[in-house]
């Protein structure tokens, strides 16, 4: 029982260890396969729609509006920083948490995020500005982030947000 507490508060258990093997998987190989319409499409886990959620305690990382229901529905979604398309990279450092519609934004090159991990909202956004929504009322607002600092979107692919897909 002494030997289990403390590997519990060293963060050194069996269960600490498969968490950071989850959250943090190397590179897989995928192979692609063809469907009828002739396109390539990788097959993969869920596994990346479900841990950056998870990370982030299901809450949108932009908003911090957190929406769970009683049938187990997650209303948050898990956004690649660098597009999957791009990148084949599902570890949790290239995702951020976001709800559908700032998922959308952020997809688009609406919104991005600083060096500092604060919000930039783009300057080509046409929208009421005092309407409770808005997201120029972003414009500058530090993001949540992880219960733990490994799990931060990375730097160098906000970076590549900011240079491939904002539109500043």
């Amino acid at each position: 029982m002494n030997q289990y507490l403390q590997s519990k508060e060293k963060g050194t258990s069996y269960i600490h260890d498969m968490e950071a093997y989850l959250l943090n998987e190397p590179l897989a190989q995928y192979k692609p396969v063809k469907i009828e319409t002739e396109e390539d499409v990788f097959v993969r886990g869920g596994l990346f729609k479900k841990l950056v959620p998870k990370v982030y305690d299901s809450t949108c990382s932009f908003t911090g509006m957190r929406i769970e229901s009683t049938f187990g529905y997650n209303f948050i979604d898990a956004c690649h920083i660098v597009p999957f398309s791009v990148s084949q990279d599902d570890k949790v450092n290239n995702g951020i948490a976001l709800c559908p519609n700032l998922h959308r934004a952020f997809d688009r090159g609406l919104v991005s995020v600083d060096h500092s991990y604060r919000l930039i909202v783009s300057a080509h956004v046409a929208e009421v500005e005092d309407h409770p929504y808005s997201l120029k009322q972003l414009e500058g607002r530090k993001i949540g982030l992880p219960f733990n600092s490994r799990y931060y979107p990375s730097p160098e692919n906000l970076d590549w947000h900011r240079r491939e897909v904002f539109k500043g």
